[in-house]
C-alpha cells in the first residue's frame, strides 16, 4: 500500500521556512488546484492545497517559481497531528518527492 500523490496548479505562495521550524530547510507552500466542478453554474472555484517542500527543494521552488507559475508536484500524504501547530488534529498535508515547472 501507498499514498502517492499527483497534483498539478497554480503555486498560490511561496515556500515558507518559519512556519514548520524545521531543521532540514522543511518550507510549506500552497498550491491552488481547480476544482473539477462548477460551484454555480459558470464559476469554477479552486482549493489550496497544503504542501511541504523538504530537503532543499523549497529553496530550489523559490529560485525557479513565481505565485501563479504552473508546477505538478509528486508526493504523499502526511499526518502532522503532532507537529505542535496541529496536536490533537487530524490533519493531512502533501509531502512533496519530486516537482515539475510547467510551461
Amino acid at each position: 500500500m501507498s499514498s502517492f500523490v499527483f497534483i498539478e496548479g497554480r503555486v498560490a505562495t511561496m515556500p515558507d521556512f518559519k512556519v514548520l521550524k524545521s531543521v532540514h530547510d522543511d518550507a510549506l507552500m500552497h498550491i491552488k488546484v481547480r476544482r473539477p466542478f462548477d460551484d454555480m453554474p459558470g464559476r469554477r472555484d479552486y482549493d489550496l492545497i497544503p504542501v511541504t517542500m523538504w530537503n532543499g527543494m523549497g529553496c530550489e521552488i523559490r529560485d525557479r517559481f513565481e505565485v501563479g507559475d504552473r508546477i505538478k508536484i509528486t508526493g504523499r500524504l502526511l499526518n502532522i497531528d503532532k507537529q505542535p501547530l496541529y496536536q490533537h488534529y487530524h490533519v493531512m498535508i502533501v509531502r512533496a518527492h519530486e516537482y515539475e515547472k510547467l510551461e
